[in-house]
């Protein structure tokens, strides 16, 4: 499986979709982990080579038709959406992934992080809230925050960085992201 999924990302970055689908394929057949390591590794290998281009939302975008009901694809084709600052498609997808899997926090982190790109915090807010209520291991107050904020409801943006903990993957920001309200407050 590893090593299709390694002439996966050769296919994407080479732009030959219809060979990048059939070996993915072949790696989530051979091992169903793979679903789950094709939505990084393309990001992450495949933005080097390809800048402007969209090959790995034409990937993830193949292989959501191809896998409709497999949440990692629509995952993969919303952060490559994501990426290129795509907000609209971006919501699109992590719907869909969503609907597909409704217990995946970080789906709705990846909403949040797309509303807050589209510059609709109150939406933003109210996935990375979600994301709170379901993730026993990470909470995401930092980000609730720093939507209250552009909202300018520095009441409530300094409850969640107040609250904020080191479980929190933005924790270190805490005290930052509270110093910019006071100064934006005149403080």
């Amino acid at each position: 499986p590893e090593t299709h999924l390694l002439i996966t990302i050769e296919y994407v970055n080479r732009h030959k979709i219809a060979d990048a689908v059939a070996h993915a394929t072949r790696a989530i057949q051979l091992d169903a982990a793979i679903a789950e390591d094709l939505k990084i590794l393309i990001m992450d290998f495949g933005n080097a080579f390809q800048k402007e281009n969209n090959q790995t939302i034409e990937f993830f975008t193949a292989m959501s038709e191809e896998m409709p009901l497999c949440s990692h694809m629509w995952c993969g084709l919303g952060l490559a959406h994501l990426n290129v600052s795509n907000f609209d498609q971006a919501i699109e997808a992590f719907q869909f992934q969503t609907s597909v899997d409704p217990d995946d926090p970080f789906a709705f982190v990846n909403l949040g992080e797309s509303y807050f790109g589209k510059e609709d915090y109150a939406a933003a807010a109210e996935n990375f809230k979600i994301a709170n209520s379901k993730c026993d291991y990470f909470q995401f107050n930092i980000q609730i925050g720093r939507c209250y904020a552009m909202l300018k409801q520095y009441d409530d943006a300094l409850q969640y960085f107040i609250k904020a903990n080191d479980m929190d993957p933005f924790f270190l920001m805490k005290y930052t992201e509270i110093v910019k309200v006071f100064r934006d407050l005149g403080q």
